[in-house]
């Protein structure tokens, strides 16, 4: 029993970690890819903070209202599928905060 509660928090720290990179590979893409003509800058950087910022609010309000909801399987699934979603999101603001370093540099 402890050995398979250790192998599935190892799994999960890997999907974290390779989800996290995946929005740093996100971060990536939209800057260098977008960036090329600078006319989309503002739009595109407004969109990204709108959808970051809405992101954050469901993650919080979910985790508040799971809280006082009784535990059963969909509120496990609807959390872990939350963390999935902040995980991605932490990896494109840590993306975009890389990308700001190699161009002030």
């Amino acid at each position: 029993m402890r050995k398979q509660q250790f192998a599935h928090q190892l799994i999960q720290l890997l999907i974290n970690f390779i989800l996290i990179l995946f929005g740093c590979f996100i971060a990536t893409t939209l800057s260098t890819t977008l960036g090329q003509t600078g006319d989309w800058g503002m739009l595109i950087s407004g969109i990204i903070v709108t959808f970051l910022e809405i992101i954050s609010k469901r993650t919080y309000t979910i985790k508040k209202l799971i809280m006082i909801l009784p535990k059963n399987y969909q509120s496990h699934k609807i959390k872990y599928f939350v963390v999935l979603l902040n995980d991605i999101k932490i990896g494109v603001l840590y993306g975009f905060f890389i990308e700001a370093f190699k161009l002030g540099s």
